[in-house]
Parts: structure tokens; sequence; C-alpha cells
């Protein structure tokens, strides 16, 4: 199916469900159609934003739809607005989830309470949010080394940290919900013991820079056990000389030898890489990345990620450039053990380099999105294996790359639509490739230059025995007499799901249907 045609279809859709309740005359006492509920346009966004924000600075805001399918190309603009001000404020949501730090220096006052409106593209009011602005906070400064009696932080006060402080070993910070961190220009936290941050949805916590407005510089983990909820870090990774891996910034959550935990934590605006951990355990559920310098960079680590958006790296003003900018660079297999690197219902949206660069990690990338990536959707090379299971791979200039060294590659029920190169054995490196792809149940189709390319620049020719595909559709003449393999031109659903008379329907080789499954 054109692209062009998806958007429609999806913009359609999209008005359909905004409209729905007018349409049908539904009042907020008779929610239903024939009998079925219908769930209100107005609960189709959650906004997750803190309660305060001080006069100055900006107010960090998320917005998702929990309902959506992110396999849906949707775009849509949001603006916000209150009786003080209308407009003052957009957020761009893509495939369901967008993030913006919102300019609140035009709210005086004391403490001024703001009602927010949350408006789609059709003027429609989808969410609101209560919000106040305070000009004269308590400020309560540390710095050094906490004693115990500093190892509560709460909303009762505005954290200011213009240096360095460290939580000593064997001690615990507890960050409380609604707490509010400044930290001054290059300013950092060594946690030699422990952090417990619990934010809330309701109240969560924000790492900020100071009235400066200078860029922070990073969370430093240094032993096991640190936690995070419903927090937001903005604005953080601002010191060059303590740059992290292959493209030479600062994380802004750095660890080295430990395990930390994420949990609904939004990490957005920041010059700096969101990540940058060594020899560690890394988990994450539910969060999103967004405009930092990279996503992050793990080296030996073992790096889970669960329901999580990387989007716009390093940032969305259209200009191309490639300076290393992945959504994910994995180094090298963990040092602690077998056990690969999960990457489960994730999306990827938009980026100048690769969308996951793997260099040598064991890595299994299961149900997810990658779209819109300059360079690569997923790059492989070095060495050891990654498996790519039910992702969907699109408008990238290669969906799924094995470079140089021995990457071992095994795609199955994946589809790689709309690409320049959908399927790419080989790299633009002079160096020797020696891995292998391995691609069953899978569609590699209207991807512009070629569906499926063997080609190492070293010999200038194919390597041969370098790709094995069976039960699958590509549509190019030296694979279509792979096992199982069939040629036609799959139909669609908004969601990539063959259409109940497509070819490949109940074609693979577990009798499912060929490409994406569920």
């Amino acid at each position: 199916m054109n692209k062009s045609h998806i958007n429609l279809y999806s913009l359609i859709a999209f008005i359909t469900l905004m409209c729905l309740p007018q349409i049908m005359g539904c009042s907020s006492s008779d929610n239903t159609v024939g009998g079925v509920p219908v769930i209100p346009y107005y609960l189709a966004f959650e906004v997750i934003s803190p309660q305060v924000v001080l006069s100055g600075h900006c107010l960090p805001v998320v917005i998702y739809q929990p309902n959506t399918n992110p396999r849906i190309d949707q775009k849509q603009a949001l603006t916000l607005s209150c009786p003080e001000r209308t407009g003052f404020g957009s957020v761009k949501l893509k495939r369901g989830m967008g993030s913006q730090l919102i300019d609140m220096n035009w709210a005086l006052g004391d403490v001024t309470e703001l009602s927010v409106n949350v408006h789609n593209e059709l003027g429609v009011t989808v969410s609101e949010f209560q919000v106040r602005v305070i000009t004269d906070p308590v400020n309560r400064e540390l710095s050094g080394v906490l004693s115990p009696t500093e190892m509560v932080w709460d909303s009762t006060a505005i954290i200011q940290i213009s240096d360095e402080v460290t939580i000593p070993a064997g001690n615990e910070l507890t960050i409380q919900p609604g707490t509010i961190i400044e930290l001054s220009e290059n300013a950092r936290v060594i946690v030699e013991g422990r952090v417990s941050c619990k934010g809330t949805r309701e109240n969560p916590v924000v790492f900020s820079s100071d009235y400066s407005g200078l860029p922070w510089g990073e969370i430093d983990h240094r032993s096991s056990g640190s936690e995070y909820r419903y927090t937001f870090f903005t604005n953080g990774g601002g010191d060059g000389s303590r740059s992290f891996g292959h493209s030479q910034s600062q994380p802004v959550l750095r660890g080295t030898g430990c395990e930390v935990s994420f949990d609904h934590v939004y990490i957005f605006n920041n010059p700096g890489k969101a990540f940058g951990f060594s020899r560690s355990e890394v988990h994450m559920d539910s969060c999103l990345i967004s405009r930092c310098d990279t996503g992050g960079e793990f080296e030996l680590t073992l790096a889970n990620f669960t329901n999580c958006y990387f989007m716009d790296i390093p940032n969305d003003d259209g200009v191309e450039f490639d300076d290393d900018n992945d959504c994910l660079y994995l180094v090298m297999p963990w040092a602690g053990g077998d056990s690969p690197t999960v990457l489960e219902n994730c999306v990827f949206i938009e980026g100048k380099d690769d969308g996951i660069d793997h260099n040598g990690a064991n890595v299994i990338i299961r149900n997810c999105v990658i779209d819109g990536f300059d360079n690569e959707g997923v790059a492989t090379s070095n060495m050891n294996s990654i498996q790519i299971l039910n992702t969907l791979v699109t408008n990238c200039e290669q969906g799924i790359e094995a470079g140089y060294g021995s990457p071992q590659v095994a795609i199955d029920h994946c589809l790689m639509i709309n690409n320049e190169t959908g399927l790419r054995f080989g790299d633009w490196y002079n160096n020797e490739c020696e891995g292998s792809i391995t691609m069953t149940n899978s569609i590699s189709i209207n991807n512009s230059s070629h569906n499926v390319w063997n080609y190492v620049v070293r010999y200038g020719d194919p390597r041969h025995n370098a790709i094995d595909i069976s039960y699958s559709i590509v549509n190019d003449e030296e694979y279509n007499s792979g096992e199982g393999c069939i040629t036609g031109t799959p139909e669609f659903s908004l969601d990539y799901m063959l259409k109940e008379d497509s070819p490949g329907r109940n074609a693979a080789s577990d009798s499912r249907d060929i490409g994406l499954v569920e």
C-alpha cells in the first residue's frame, strides 16, 4: 500500500475518533452507540506533568494516547492554552507519544493557579491539567558528601545543587513525590549508595537546570539498587569534558558496575546522551527518550527495555548530519553472564543515524516499530547474534543491515517497507563482512532501491551464501525460489497486518501469516 494512502486513512480514522461522540449524539450520561460503550474523545489522551513549575523555568510535559497502536503512522500537533493565555505551547505526537518543554515566563504572580487545556488540530479539547507557577520558592542548598540527616528530599523546598553532591556508600537517598531538583552548570550527583526516587503519575519528580538555564551534568551511579519512578530529566549532560562513548557527549545518567531501574522516566531536551552505562544492568519500562544527543550507549551491559519510546534523536529540525546520533548503541555482550539485551514493545521514531546500532552485543528485538532513520533502522556489526522478531521497519535508508565483522542476524515475522533498501548484507566500510542473515516468515517490499541487497564494498560484489530467505515475500528474482517463498503484492490494514485475501495469509512455516502476526 502506498504510504500516502496509509497517512490519509490514519487521518480519517483520527477525525472519526475525535468526532464520534458528536456525530452519534452521545452525551456524558449516555456513552453508547447501539448499546456498545464508546470511549469519549477527551479520554483518548493522557498528560504527565508536574503540578508545580517555577516562574522563569520551563514546564516538562508528556502526552500520550494509551490505546493507540504505534504501528499506525499517525502524527498530531496538540496545542496548550488556558484562560490567561491562548496557544502558549504545543506538543507534537508521533505514533501516540510526544513531549515538550513549555515556556512559562509569561505566567506572573506570587502563585498562579492555571487550568491548562489541550486541544487537537480540530480545536477540540482532548485533555486538561492543573499547574501552579511559583515565583518565590523555599530553597534548600546541598553540597559535598551528604549526611544521614540529608537523605530525604521532598516538595517542601526546591533542592539546589551548585557543584557536586555525593550519596555515600551504605546510605539511601529518598526523593519524595513532587520534588524539584535544580542543578547548576555541570553540577552532578555521585551515587555510591543508592537512590529511591518515588515520583508518581500525579506528582512526578523533576531534575532540571537552575535559573541560569545552563546545562547541568549527570547522575553517576557506582553501586547497585537505585530506582527511579515518574521522573523528568531535562537540560543535562552538558559537560563535554566527561564524555562517554563514541558520540563524545556526557550522559545524563551514567553507571559503572551497577544495577539501576527506570519506570515511567522521561528524558528529553538534553544536550548530552540520555544514558552511558558500562558493565551494568539497566532495566527500563514505559520510558520516553527524546531530543538527546543519543538515546544511550551500553558497553558490556545487560540493558532491557519494555514499552519505551525513543524519538527525534538528536532533534527533529530537518537538517541532515551524521554524528553517531543513534537511539541505542549496544557494544559487546553483558560482562555478567549469557543473558541477551531485550527490546520489547518499543518504538523508535526518527533520528539522524541508526535506530539500533548493534556492535557485537547479544540482542533480541521483539514486537517493535522502527521508523524514519537517516541511516539504518537496525545496524549490526562486529560479532555475536541479534534476533529481530515481529517488528516493523520503515522509512529508513536501510531497514536491517548486517555489516562488518561476523554478526549473526536472524529475522522472523518482520516487515521492511518503504525504505530505500529493506534488507542489506554488507555496509559502506572497506572491511571484511563474514556474518550471515537468516530471514523467515517476513516481508520486504516497496523499498525504493532494493528489497534485498547483497553488496560488500571490500569485494565490489555480493558475498555468496550470506543471505538465506525462506517462507517470505521479497519479490526479488534471486530469492523468490527460497523454500516456502511466494511472490505477489501483499495488502495491509492500517497497522500493517495482512488483509483477509492478501498473498501471504496463513503461508508462514508456522501456518500463521507471513509478516507481522500480532
